[in-house]
């Protein structure tokens, strides 16, 4: 979302090492989106954004494989607030940016891209299934006051199939988060509620995403995502059609 949004293909909007100039520091520091009220919530995604609204020179590396750790379900929420909160908040003052963005360009990229390994990861399927399926049954009226009928109507029909023939597809996903991001913007109910909220969704497009790449090489993968991409980019007309509507 954020490629399609800036247009910059950047690997890691949020990530945890930065180099950058005095002067990006010094608009950082002359900035108010830190005392935005979001408690300081995604920072680094801040950084990101801040230097391509700031038209600044980027550019990427590669530094090697990056260290996971093992985190509980119950940290979902406080990433979605890091990551996703970030995103939607910035939304707002950004909109003379991003609105006039079309499409994605590359930014210069260093290191070794190409040796990025898939190592073998242990996923509850049945656990992420479930609990889209709960939160889809559980919080319907939530789920009214963010997604338009259609997109409820979707969710709701996907929720009653089995686990073999179970599929959240791209084009669902992107219309699900453009359709929460213009709510966050609205305010519809409480803006850390609809963060919330997203979580047993991204549970469901995650159980899809292991299923569609769990034999997939690491070039499967890549292009998978790609196209996940792809879908974002195609259809930001539909986010900014929501946001012209939001009053």
């Amino acid at each position: 979302m954020t490629r399609a949004l800036y247009g910059l293909r950047i690997r890691e909007a949020y990530s945890p090492e930065f180099g950058f100039s005095s002067q990006l520091g010094s608009q950082f520091l002359g900035q108010n989106s830190w005392t935005d009220g979001t408690g300081g919530a995604g920072v680094e995604l801040r950084f990101t954004l801040a230097a391509i609204t700031g038209n600044c020179r980027i550019c990427q590396s590669f530094l090697g494989e990056k260290i996971h750790t093992e985190q509980r379900g119950a940290d979902l929420v406080p990433a979605l607030r890091q990551t996703a909160g970030a995103l939607f908040s910035a939304l707002e003052p950004d909109f003379p940016v991003w609105s006039i963005v079309a499409g994605s360009e590359p930014v210069p990229t260093t290191g070794a891209d190409q040796q990025v390994l898939v190592e073998p990861l242990r996923v509850n399927r049945k656990r992420l299934r479930e609990m889209f399926l709960t939160g889809v049954a559980e919080l319907g009226s939530v789920f009214q006051s963010i997604l338009s009928p259609e997109t409820l109507a979707e969710l709701q029909r996907i929720a009653q199939l089995g686990e073999e023939d179970f599929q959240y597809p791209a084009e669902l996903w992107v219309r699900t988060v453009y359709e929460f991001a213009a709510s966050y913007q609205k305010s519809v109910i409480s803006r850390d509620h609809i963060i919330q909220a997203l979580a047993p969704l991204f549970r469901g497009r995650a159980f899809t995403f292991v299923i569609e790449n769990r034999n997939a090489s690491a070039d499967d993968v890549e292009k998978n995502i790609e196209g996940l991409c792809l879908e974002f980019e195609r259809l930001k007309p539909y986010l900014l059609q929501l946001w012209k509507s939001r009053e």
